[in-house]
C-alpha cells in the first residue's frame, strides 16, 4: 500500500460541481466517436474496457479491427461542450486551436498482453479511421478509476491524429496499489504495441505518476504530462524525477485531500525540464474525463468562476498541443505552456490558467 487508506478512498473519486463563466471555446462539430469507451463509471477496479467492443484477453497486442467503433464526425452538439459561449474580451491567438476536435474521424479497438502472472493487461486503442499516425501516446487513468475515465482525452487526441493507448491498470486498487509495476507494465505495453517508436506518457492522478516513472524507465518517451497528478508516501516520483531529461509537465487542480494537497508539483519541480501550471478554480475529477457522481461527492471543489466545460476545455487543449509540440508537428504547441506564449498569454489574461 503505497497511501494512506483515507487518501486512498479519496483519491479514487474525482470531480466537482463548477459555476458557469462566459470564456470563448469555440469547437467545431466534428465531434466523433460517439460510441468510445466513457461514460459515468463507478470507481469500480473492474480491469474490463467499457467500450462497445468485447475486450479480448488473447495474449497477442494485435488490434482487431472487428471491434472497431468506426465513428463518423456526426455534429452532435449534445456532447460538444463548446457551444454556448461568449467572448471573454480580447483576440483570441491566430494559432491552431486544440480545444477544439481536430480534423480526424475516430475508431477504437481493443487488445491485451500478458505481462507476467499477476497480470494481464487490457487496453483500448484510439486511432484515426483511415490510417494517419501523428505520433504515440500512453494514457493512464486515476487509482481505482478504470480507463473509461480518461476516454475523452483519448478521443480528443486521437482526433488530432494521434494514436492513444488507455491501459486497464493491474495495480491501481486500494488492497493492490503498485504504481511502479503499472509504470514498467506501461512501458512494456508500450513496445509491444508500437515497438521502438517515441511515446509520450500522460496520467490523471496515480496514473500521472505511473506516466513520470515511465518516462523514467523507457529511452523512447518524448515527455510526460501529469493531470492533476499526485506521488505516492515512498515518494517514488519525486525520487525518480531529477533522472528525468524530457519535459515533465503537469496540470494542477486547486490544492486538497484528493489530490494530496498538490504534491505532485514537488514531485515536477524535482526534474530539469518541468513545468507547473494550475487550472484556476479547478478540482481533482476535472482532470478525467468522463467523470461521475462518486467523484464529485468525494472530490467536490469550493466552486470555480470557470465553468465545468471551460475547464475541460483548457485541459484538452493545453495537452493536445504539448502532444503537438513534442512530437515535431506544431512548434506552436510550445505557446501554450510557455511564458509569453499566444494560447499561454490569452488563458493567463482570462485567469484561467495560473502559474503555481
Amino acid at each position: 500500500m503505497r497511501l494512506t487508506p483515507l487518501l486512498l478512498l479519496l483519491t479514487a473519486a474525482c470531480g466537482g460541481n463548477i459555476a458557469d463563466s462566459s470564456y470563448d471555446k469555440t469547437v467545431d462539430d466534428t465531434d466523433v466517436s460517439g460510441d468510445t469507451a466513457g461514460g459515468d463509471d463507478s470507481t469500480s477496479t473492474d480491469d474490463s474496457t467499457s467500450t462497445d467492443d468485447s475486450t479480448s484477453t488473447d495474449d497477442s497486442t494485435s488490434t482487431d479491427d472487428s471491434t472497431s467503433t468506426d465513428d463518423s464526425s456526426a455534429t452532435d452538439d449534445s456532447e460538444d461542450p463548446g457551444d454556448d459561449t461568449s467572448d471573454p474580451g480580447g483576440d483570441e491567438p491566430d494559432s491552431t486551436d486544440y480545444r477544439q476536435t481536430g480534423p480526424w474521424a475516430v475508431a477504437v479497438t481493443t487488445g491485451s498482453e500478458v505481462m507476467d502472472a499477476d497480470c494481464t493487461l487490457s487496453y483500448s486503442v484510439y486511432a484515426p479511421t483511415d490510417g494517419t499516425d501523428n505520433g504515440h501516446v500512453m494514457l493512464a487513468h486515476g487509482f481505482s478509476r478504470t480507463a473509461a475515465n480518461v476516454a475523452d482525452w483519448a478521443n480528443h487526441l486521437a482526433s488530432w491524429g494521434y494514436v492513444v493507448v488507455t491501459p486497464e491498470l493491474c495495480f491501481s486498487s486500494l488492497f493492490d496499489a503498485d504504481h511502479p509495476r503499472n509504470a514498467d507494465n506501461m512501458v512494456t505495453l508500450a513496445g509491444a504495441v508500437w515497438g521502438v517508436d517515441e511515446v509520450t506518457y500522460i496520467g490523471h492522478s496515480a496514473g500521472g505518476l505511473s506516466a513520470v516513472l515511465a518516462a523514467s524507465l523507457d529511452p523512447r518517451a518524448l515527455g510526460a504530462v501529469g493531470l492533476d497528478p499526485v506521488d505516492s508516501s515512498e515518494t517514488d516520483g519525486l525520487l525518480a524525477a531529477p533522472s528525468i531529461t524530457v519535459p515533465l509537465y503537469g496540470l494542477f487542480a486547486e490544492s486538497g485531500l484528493c489530490n494530496s494537497n498538490n504534491n505532485g508539483v514537488t514531485m515536477l519541480d524535482a526534474a530539469p525540464n518541468s513545468r507547473d501550471l494550475r487550472i484556476s478554480g479547478g478540482d481533482h475529477c476535472d482532470f478525467e474525463s468522463p467523470s461521475d457522481d462518486i467523484c464529485r461527492f468525494l472530490c467536490n471543489g469550493s466552486g470555480s468562476s470557470y465553468s465545468e466545460e471551460e475547464i475541460n476545455l483548457t485541459v484538452r487543449g493545453m495537452t493536445a498541443a504539448f502532444v503537438a509540440w513534442q512530437n515535431g508537428d506544431d512548434a506552436g504547441g510550445e505557446g501554450w505552456w510557455e511564458l509569453g506564449g499566444d494560447w499561454y498569454s490569452y488563458l493567463n489574461a482570462y485567469g484561467i490558467v495560473q502559474e503555481i
